[in-house]
């Protein structure tokens, strides 16, 4: 049984007065079109985030040289650790395949947690 449909003051139908089918198609829509938005702002950020992780290695130098003699390869080797996370993650994100709801939210909580600081 489906409910009358009420067309308010914009021209639209109102959700809570459209059939079950047409709310549930639309719900599964918008959950898809906020998907594919999150995977684009994912590619976005993570590839700036390479260019300013590795810009970054101008500070590693100069604290090896002035805070902390002899770190530099550790922080280099640091450096590439997170650089080889942030690129893996920014190229899955660009795989033609998208990746589902549950493995973007997977892989982001492990870049976002496992990068060396």
């Amino acid at each position: 049984m489906t409910r009358p449909c009420y067309v308010g003051i914009v021209g639209r139908a109102s959700p809570s007065t459209l059939p079950a089918a047409a709310l549930d198609g639309r719900t599964r829509s918008l959950e898809a079109a906020e998907h594919v938005a999150t995977v684009l702002r994912m590619r976005a950020t993570a590839g700036l985030g390479l260019l300013i992780w590795t810009a970054s290695v101008a500070a590693d130098v100069q604290v090896a040289s002035n805070i902390a003699p002899g770190t530099l390869p550790r922080l280099l080797a640091l450096r590439a650790l997170g650089a080889a996370l942030i690129l893996a993650f920014w190229l899955r994100m660009r795989a033609r395949r998208r990746p589902s709801p549950r493995e973007l939210r997977f892989v982001s909580a492990v870049l976002f947690t496992s990068t060396p600081r």
